[in-house]
């Protein structure tokens, strides 16, 4: 399987979010995208050290972005961080 698969992350524990991308690099996804708008910001840097932790020297980053953009007629900051696996 090939292609980018998308994390949104809310309000869960960012271990959460950690082994649902883990679980879909194991599947076969090239690449997963961790996003995290607002508050949780912050919980997409966690989300990534998690990964790191359990996958190791085998998972990097691909590319990141840091913004802004309107949600529901407001603006809203975000960050975005892509991450692969290498074989």
């Amino acid at each position: 399987m090939e292609g980018k698969y998308k994390v949104n992350v809310g309000k869960d524990p960012a271990e959460d979010y950690a082994l649902q991308a883990i679980f879909e690099l194991n599947r076969g996804v090239n690449q997963v995208e961790i996003v995290g708008y607002a508050e949780n910001i912050c919980k997409v840097v966690d989300v990534f050290l998690e990964m790191k932790s359990r996958l190791g020297d085998s998972l990097k980053i691909s590319s990141h972005e840091i913004g802004s953009t309107k949600i529901k007629g407001k603006r809203s900051n975000y960050l975005k961080i892509v991450v692969e696996k290498i074989l």
